[in-house]
């Protein structure tokens, strides 16, 4: 097929590629384009009114470029420390008590994202459930796309966000789809040959690391163990209206977690 005749970036101002703007088409599921403008005001004055009307958890998902302690939003930026600021401000001003008692889940697919992790990090209190936090790369690698999909031959943005949802999909709690994701995206990075990447903090040949932290240290963890204080909050949320999950049911198809090594069977 011909692309059509037309001068337009193919992003978020027009995925479809039909040389119309994504924002002035209902159907692509753009409210507007991304500034600061628009985050604060979503923050401030948009959620309140919908979280405190029926508490429930909440969440914050960002994708898109970034460098150690920055983020891209469209042509402007932000640090950890204002993201910080933001939730300090909309936690301690504008949501209710009962609000609180919700977990706020903040989830940042970028290079480097792992850098955010210890000003956004917040504990749980008997008033308050605190953050989750999960970033798709430790502060000092990048991360990775994902590969071309067969049915329109764009790449997947964030490897790391499209494996977490998926799983997240299928009715896992947040912490087994983090166990899932990071395993799924660490075989995906991993260096071959003689890297010098096997001598990392990891003691693996992966060079992307996703990490997780909900214990409010401000110490994301890479693996969820019994002996990690991370994962405890997060295993018992569950993305969705919190319906049953039939996991026989037809439209659940099973999940590759793993593959056994070639076996070669001989025959006498």
């Amino acid at each position: 097929d011909q692309q059509p005749n037309c001068i337009t970036s193919w992003s978020l101002n027009d995925v479809n590629k039909d040389c119309i703007p994504d924002r002035e088409q209902a159907s692509i599921g753009i409210d507007a384009e991304p500034s600061l403008a628009s985050l604060t005001d979503a923050l401030l004055n948009w959620l309140p009114s919908r979280v405190n009307g029926s508490p429930a958890p909440m969440y914050l998902i960002f994708a898109d470029h970034g460098n150690p302690d920055t983020f891209y939003l469209g042509d402007e930026t932000f640090s950890a420390s204002e993201l910080n600021n933001w939730l300090n401000s909309l936690e301690n001003d504008y949501l209710t008590d009962l609000s609180l008692l919700e977990p706020r889940t903040v989830i940042y697919g970028a290079c480097y994202s792992g850098s955010f992790l210890p000003k956004l990090s917040k504990a749980s209190s008997l008033t308050d459930a605190g953050r989750i936090i999960i970033t798709s790369s430790a502060a000092d690698e990048v991360s990775y796309k994902g590969p071309k999909a067969l049915a329109n031959d764009i790449r997947s943005g964030e490897y790391f966000l499209e494996s977490l949802f998926s799983h997240l999909k299928s009715g896992l709690s947040l912490a087994e789809a983090f166990k899932l994701a990071t395993n799924e995206t660490e075989i995906y990075t991993r260096a071959g040959g003689d890297s010098t990447n096997s001598l990392n903090a990891y003691f693996d040949t992966a060079v992307q690391h996703p990490l997780l932290d909900d214990s409010g240290d401000g110490i994301g963890s890479n693996l969820l163990s019994d002996a990690s204080e991370d994962g405890l909050k997060a295993a018992n949320l569950y993305l969705g209206a919190g319906l049953s999950y039939d996991t026989n049911a037809i439209l659940n198809p099973a999940v590759v977690i793993e593959v056994a090594p070639i076996q070669i069977l001989h025959v006498s």
